[in-house]
């Protein structure tokens, strides 16, 4: 399992490339829960960490991140659904740049 960067000294706003994880066998992974990691010096930004099965029809992922720091995302229902793509959206950002990293787990 890697660390995918999301997002990397990004100032403006809008969704990021998209980012997913395989095996060694080149096999997608699915995943419901995610470890994020929000860096940078910003003010009045906001992340929101956003999935998808088809790269093209996204879904939020918990609420939106508003400052550096690490933060667990989880994918709500029962059972709980799976996502392959993982995306940062950047809703807002007044100042500065800002990064994020992820990592899933089941």
């Amino acid at each position: 399992m890697s660390v995918m960067r999301l997002a990397y000294q990004v100032d403006p706003v809008g969704p990021q490339p998209s980012q997913y994880q395989v095996d060694e066998f080149s096999r997608y992974h699915t995943y419901t829960n995610w470890s994020v990691q929000v860096t940078g010096t910003f003010s009045g930004c906001q992340v929101q960490l956003e999935g998808s099965l088809d790269n093209v029809t996204w879904v939020s992922i918990g609420t939106t991140m508003n400052s550096p720091g690490i933060y667990f995302k989880t994918l709500g229902g029962s059972p709980q659904p799976a996502v392959i793509y993982v995306r940062a959206n950047i809703l807002a950002i007044t100042s500065g740049a800002v990064s994020v990293y992820a990592v899933g787990s089941s």
